[in-house]
């Protein structure tokens, strides 16, 4: 094991260990929510059944770029229904990276897993209003706990939390005070901080895995991509509109 004492940055590091204990709390709830149902959750490791021998969970997209992802929802031929990420953030200079690093990786994998129903992304710490705007933009649920909840759970245990970003002294306290907490303090605080999502959590994954397919469409949007490399895209919130703009421009074009 490490010797947590002489890490170089324990701003990083306690960061990092929140990050972790958030991930795992949303890999178990989500497990637990299928566990009685015909569908797998990959969160990642060997899987010989699909011939994966290696750790990380990733999927190649149609145009041969892999994406890791963090829990992924498949149904009984290990196909993608549900994508879900978990991303911590201390500092709101990396969310429109990390943002779009979501929307970029979900808008390719939907395209090339017609199986997939649902992406969604689990957020702790310091997110922008535009960058979670991004995601939902991009027809991805997005489940937020803020910062101030984060650092409010930790003060609890009297690990201070919201330091400045040069303040170093804080940042050595509060690591050496987070590995002084027991296992089961851990424990406690990965659940406390999953709270305020967790039911809304469960309730999407019930609701994408009982899916009904005669569920209303709401918006409709087509792309056509012609072969001198340019594309348009049109959306349509009533699906009539959509048709009839597709039967239109096929129509014009003698198809």
């Amino acid at each position: 094991m490490k010797d947590w004492k002489n890490v170089a940055n324990p701003g990083s590091a306690i960061g990092e260990a929140v990050g972790v204990l958030f991930e795992d709390e949303i890999k178990k709830l989500v497990e637990e929510e299928c566990g009685d149902c015909d569908y797998i959750v990959d969160v990642g490791g060997p899987r010989p059944e699909i011939g994966r021998t290696t750790k990380k969970n990733i999927r190649l997209d149609r145009h041969g770029v892999t994406w890791e992802n963090d829990v992924v929802v498949e149904n009984s031929n290990y196909e993608p229904v549900i994508l879900i990420e978990c991303k911590w953030l201390r500092y709101t200079k990396h969310c429109r990276d990390k943002g779009g690093w979501v929307f970029t990786a979900h808008s390719l994998l939907r395209e090339s897993f017609p199986t997939i129903r649902k992406t969604m992304v689990t957020l702790a710490g310091s997110w922008t209003k535009s960058s979670i705007a991004m995601m939902e933009g991009n027809y991805t649920e997005v489940h937020l706990v803020p910062f101030d909840y984060v650092v409010k759970l930790l003060a609890t245990y009297d690990i201070p939390f919201d330091w400045d970003e040069k303040d170093k002294e804080t940042a050595h306290l509060a690591w050496e005070r987070w590995n002084c907490l027991e296992e089961y303090q851990k424990t406690e605080i990965s659940q406390a901080m999953v709270a305020p999502i967790r039911d809304q959590v469960r309730e999407s994954v019930l609701d994408t895995i009982n899916w009904d397919e005669r569920s209303n469409i709401e918006e409709v949007k087509i792309t056509f991509r012609y072969d001198d490399g340019s594309a348009n895209t049109k959306i349509f919130s009533d699906p009539e509109d959509g048709l009839e703009y597709y039967k239109q421009l096929i129509g014009e074009r003698g198809y």
